[in-house]
């Protein structure tokens, strides 16, 4: 899980978005750029000088300048969330990554750290000079952190799997 948030916003943060994405709207995607990029990419990739994060950078830029109304639509609709209970998340039976920037807001990282208290089987990392884009600034060390988890959960499925084939070869010996 990489920016997820099981909360639901509170209605301030709903009406703010609401607002701000109204004007995003009657002015264009320029006129909260500003607001958009800092809220969601870390400091150290919004002032970087390497030639490959600049390039990066001016390309999603580009792409948020032209989001379409029925983009702006779909953001609005996240900020519109339910709650998911505590009871549904503790249903959860398999081996969840949470992964997290530690350039993103505190708000966002105290609600991730709340999402990881709560399912069963979670690993939460923090990777260091990302945002909430943590996959877009960080992409080679979330690939490498969704590899480990993947062959954690593989190796972990296999022994579960070779154990009970165990047990009900026992069982049909008796």
């Amino acid at each position: 899980l990489i920016g997820v948030i099981a909360e639901a916003e509170t209605p301030q943060a709903t009406r703010e978005m609401d607002r701000f994405l109204e004007s995003m709207k009657k002015g264009g995607a320029k006129s909260g750029m500003t607001v958009f990029v800092n809220s969601h990419f870390g400091e150290s990739f919004r002032v970087s000088k390497d030639p490959q994060v600049v390039a990066l950078r001016e390309k999603i830029m580009e792409h948020l300048l032209h989001l379409s109304p029925e983009q702006l639509e779909n953001g609005r609709q996240i900020f519109h969330r339910q709650m998911i209970s505590k009871n549904e998340l503790q249903k959860i039976t398999v081996p969840v990554l949470i992964l997290a920037g530690d350039e993103d807001q505190p708000s966002n990282i105290s609600a991730y750290k709340r999402l990881s208290q709560v399912i069963p089987h979670v690993n939460y990392k923090t990777l260091q000079h990302a945002g909430y884009y943590v996959a877009i600034e960080q992409p080679q060390a979330v690939i490498q952190l969704l590899h480990e988890h993947i062959e954690k959960a593989e190796s972990a499925f296999s022994s579960r799997i070779s154990a009970k084939g165990k047990e009900k070869e026992k069982r049909s010996r008796h």
